[in-house]
C-alpha cells in the first residue's frame, strides 16, 4: 500500500471516528491531550497492519498513544448535485 493510500484511508477512518465521538463525547476523555491516536480497523487487514507498525514505532520511541480498535465503519456518503444524478442512473 502506498503512503498516499495509507494517509487517505486513515483520514477516512478518522472522519468516521469523529462522527462516532460526536455522539459519544465521553470517549474523547480517554485520549490524553499529548497522546497520538492509533485506529485499528478490523475490516481492513492491510491498513490494520500498517497502523500496527505505527503503534510499534510509537512504543519504541516511548511516545504516549491511545489505540481504538474499530469493528466496522460507517458507509461513505457523498454529496451529488441534483443535476448530476440523471447521468449516474443506470437503466
Amino acid at each position: 500500500m502506498t503512503e498516499k493510500k495509507i494517509i487517505e484511508k486513515n483520514c477516512d477512518l478518522l472522519s468516521d471516528f469523529m462522527k462516532y465521538a460526536i455522539d459519544r463525547p465521553e470517549i474523547l476523555d480517554k485520549i490524553p491531550r499529548d497522546a497520538q491516536l492509533v485506529l485499528l480497523p478490523t475490516n481492513d487487514p492491510e491498513l490494520y497492519k500498517e497502523n500496527l507498525q505505527i503503534l510499534e514505532r510509537l512504543k519504541r520511541e516511548g511516545k504516549k498513544h491511545v489505540v481504538f480498535k474499530i469493528e466496522s465503519v460507517m458507509p461513505k456518503i457523498e454529496f451529488v448535485p441534483a443535476e448530476d444524478v440523471d447521468e449516474m442512473v443506470v437503466n
